[in-house]
């Protein structure tokens, strides 16, 4: 889903476990651009939400993530690494 003109920049973790219950999906996943990798190659923070609270790390969400930035940017050459607990 795309992001919404009116989503804040810095979500809150509150309003990221209201989402999944508001698309009617289990969780999601929120993508951040961080810091470039060695080399300067892209990269990008995961975060994993359902309505009970942050994931660890989810393997759906991480493939919806790559699908996403794959469609968006094309080739993806770059790191993810989960920006949770």
């Amino acid at each position: 889903m795309p992001v919404p003109a009116e989503w804040p920049s810095r979500p809150t973790d509150d309003l990221r476990r209201r989402v999944p219950g508001l698309v009617g999906a289990s969780h999601a996943v929120f993508v951040t651009p961080s810091a470039p990798a060695g080399g300067g190659a892209p990269a990008y923070a995961l975060r994993f939400f359902t309505s009970e609270g942050e994931l660890p790390a989810c393997g759906h969400g991480t493939v919806a993530a790559l699908a996403r930035i794959a469609a968006r940017d094309g080739e993806f050459d770059g790191l993810l690494h989960t920006a949770g607990r």
